[in-house]
């Protein structure tokens, strides 16, 4: 999102500010999303899990073929 949509990021980063909502988790504490730092490696987190949103919102575990 920082990266290919930059004004979309800074807007969303600002609004999580200004309403004091910190929508991610580093090193497990609750961070901005603009306190995330740029070169942040993702590839580690565990991409098998997906998010469903239908009678029950949460994380399912997606099954490979």
């Amino acid at each position: 999102m920082r990266h290919f949509f930059p004004d979309i990021f800074e807007s969303r980063a600002l609004l999580s500010r200004e309403l004091d909502v910190r929508l991610v988790k580093l090193k497990g504490v609750r961070a901005f999303i603009d306190e995330i730092p740029a070169n942040y490696d993702w590839k580690r987190y565990d991409r098998s899990y997906g998010f469903e949103c239908g009678i029950m919102c949460g994380p399912v575990k997606r099954i490979s073929k």
